[in-house]
């Protein structure tokens, strides 16, 4: 299990959870979520999120990390904020302990 304020990612069950309620999540946004918090504070681009959480053979268009971190963003509610933009390169999970960002 691992704790970011108010989110839980329980890797095992392939769930997370705001608050102690289950979030809905696609394969794919949980994937991503999970990959993001076990590299915490650590920006990845566009490319690098797709050959990490889609795989090395996936041939489609980057942006659809994009539509996938969009979701994730308004799955995640009031802990949208852990996922941030890093203007020019791509997207971090962002959780600072004591940080009030969760």
């Amino acid at each position: 299990r691992m704790k970011f304020g108010d989110l839980e990612i329980f890797e095992d069950a392939r769930v997370a959870s705001v608050r102690g309620e289950d979030i809905p999540l696609s394969p794919k946004e949980f994937d991503l979520l999970l990959f993001m918090a076990k590299n915490n504070r650590v920006a990845f681009d566009r490319d690098h999120l797709l050959r990490s959480v889609w795989g090395f053979d996936y041939y489609g268009d980057e942006r659809t990390v994009d539509t996938h971190v969009k979701s994730l963003r308004l799955r995640l509610g009031d802990c949208r904020k852990l996922v941030s933009t890093v203007w020019g390169v791509g997207y971090k999970f962002d959780y600072k302990e004591g940080g009030g960002n969760a």
